[in-house]
């Protein structure tokens, strides 16, 4: 190729990238960002534009070593441009503070607007030191936030260096307060500038950008102090990592809290002048109130005054008791899971709590005050429950007595498998089952009721679950008029005929075919007037045997329909 045909391919190339280029022409907002003091370029500045009307960001670039920025893709119209970066008060084109005021910056295709310009201010600080106020010494490592005065939300915070000072910057022009706190375990009282209590009392500090507010400087002073030990009250031993509670005696809310050392010391440091309560709280022991008090109603206040110290607030803990046992199947003898143990008080029958056993069958009951108990095992399916020792109720079942440090272990549960008593309850003469019908299960020696079941007209009754033994069947009354029995065809439980139950069986065939019982009607009126009377008691009576037979009550229509028990004719 000859230098003539290269020289006329490089022209034509160039003609044509320069055409390409300005048919896509380089629209946007360009400008220099400097420090306000110093004049000198700041680099990854961000410049943001916004479109005027609809406030939607519409592109934003990051200033390069020299200060400059490009923000390109923009279309014709009118934009905002906010300025920005760490360290600096943010502004808006032209030098304002407020999007609301800030100059509007208009493109227009194909052209950059350029000089769009800022000086950027730094923002301000505070400064100042913390001492001791009894002695002037210098207190490092303190605790220094800055609160916007108006919102009331932290906006900057430090510790203060060895000699007690320090410098929060990168606070924006405005109005603050600052709180001031002890080192770590130094026990001072919190303050707010300048020497105020509370943070709406608080002097305000006016902060000018770029200038930094000086000589915010706190003396701290000693609070009271409140410190002890806490033992074993059966050894006497040290109980390591207490968590000791502290409430303010009057709302009772909680202070702060605390945990003890190894040697089973406390201290509570920094404490205001007022009165307090003192919880012990440990893994294993019942929770105790200064001084050895079960609850908060019967602690003694601890008193603070003149930021005085209280030494000796000490605590004997109490071990936890507890109750532990193992819940087998009576004939295989494997643990049987998620069986409910229920925990009782003895002297009153009053419900305590209750566990589940594990997937082996065991239980253990924790934090158990000293006292005597019973326990029911009441297993969810399969098995009959039962009281300890295999009894049937609470008044026969054997107590259980606690008394720490020492439990209650091996209060276990041998489970049978539960039975069943099934059977149809029809009407005599027409032999068609009948719904509704309660029947009821009792204990044959006791007279306990165990459990019941209501009869379906085409199901019957199936009553479920019962521990192996006899029982007595009772089929009652219904309010459609049919007359109850005992089985079979009895009628009291004294002639009832005793069913039997094994482990894990269901006796079937436990019949009964009710008749309807005669009724008696009529009306009640006032012998004067002639006007029924209603809600009036109604009771018939065997006139042979004198003995109750049945009774209803009058209605406001006057008449005595028959009552829920049926009369036998």
């Amino acid at each position: 190729m000859s230098a003539i045909f290269r020289l006329i391919v490089l022209v034509l190339f160039t003609v044509f990238a320069i055409s390409s280029t300005s048919s896509a022409a380089i629209v946007g907002i360009s400008g220099v960002v400097r420090d306000s003091t110093d004049k000198k370029p700041l680099q990854n500045v961000t410049a943001f534009a916004y479109d005027s009307t609809t406030g939607t960001k519409a592109g934003e670039a990051k200033t390069d070593l020299n200060g400059y920025y490009l923000i390109m893709g923009l279309t014709d119209g009118s934009y905002v441009v906010e300025i920005s970066t760490e360290g600096y008060e943010a502004q808006w084109f032209n030098n304002k503070r407020d999007r609301s005021l800030a100059n509007p910056v208009t493109v227009t295709a194909p052209y950059i607007t350029v000089g769009t310009d800022a000086l950027l201010v730094k923002k301000g600080g505070i400064a100042g030191r913390i001492t001791e106020r009894a002695s002037g010494t210098a207190l490092g490592g303190a605790q220094v936030t800055i609160y916007d005065a108006v919102t009331g939300a932290p906006v900057g915070s430090q510790t203060t260096a060895l000699d007690g000072t320090y410098t929060i910057g990168g606070i924006s022009s405005g109005n603050y307060k600052v709180k001031f706190e002890s080192p770590a375990n130094g026990g001072f009282l919190p303050q707010w500038y300048d020497n105020n209590p509370t943070q709406d009392a608080a002097t305000v500090v006016s902060v000018m950008s770029p200038a930094v507010a000086i000589n915010v400087n706190a003396a701290l002073v000693h609070g009271g102090s409140i410190l002890g030990t806490v033992r074993d009250s059966y050894s006497g031993q040290a109980i390591p990592s207490v968590r000791v509670e502290l409430y303010d005696a009057a709302t009772g809310g909680l202070v702060t809290a605390a945990y003890g050392g190894a040697d089973g010391t406390y201290v509570f440091n920094g404490l205001q002048n007022g009165t307090y309560k003192v919880a012990f709280k440990a893994t294993g022991y019942f929770t105790q109130w200064y001084p050895r008090k079960s609850d908060t109603s019967s602690a003694t206040e601890v008193r603070i005054s003149a930021l005085d110290s209280i030494t000796g607030a000490d605590a004997e803990l109490m071990r936890d008791g507890w109750i532990t046992g193992s819940v087998t199947d009576a004939e295989t003898g494997a643990g049987v899971s998620y069986v409910a143990v229920n925990l009782y008080e003895a002297a009153t029958g009053n419900y305590i709590k209750y566990v589940f056993t594990n997937s082996v069958g065991a239980y253990t009951f924790t934090a158990v005050p000293n006292g005597v108990y019973k326990i029911q095992f009441s297993p969810y399916v399969s098995y009959a429950r039962q009281w300890y020792k295999g009894k049937d109720d609470i008044s026969t079942a054997t107590p259980v007595t606690v008394d720490s440090p020492a439990g209650a272990n091996g209060v276990d549960a041998s489970l049978a498998k539960a039975g069943r008593i099934s059977g149809m309850v029809s009407d005599k003469l027409t032999n068609t089952g009948i719904d509704s019908v309660v029947v009821e299960a009792y204990e044959s020696l006791s007279g306990r009721v165990v459990a019941n079941a209501v009869t379906s007209r085409w199901f019957g009754y199936s009553i479920y679950p019962l521990p192996p033994g006899s029982y007595k069947i009772r089929f009652k009354s219904t309010t459609d008029g049919y007359l109850g029995q005992w089985y079979d065809n009895r009628n009291s439980a004294n002639d009832a005929t005793i069913v039997t139950v094994s482990a894990g069986g269901e006796t079937k065939g436990i019949n009964a075919a009710l008749m309807r019982g005669g009724v008696i009607t009529g009306r009640v009126t006032d012998a004067w007037t002639n006007q029924g009377i209603p809600n009036l008691a109604v009771e018939a009576y065997d006139a042979s045997t004198g003995l109750f037979a049945g009774s209803a009550t009058t209605t406001f229509s006057v008449t005595f329909p028959p009552e829920t028990e049926p009369l036998q004719a």
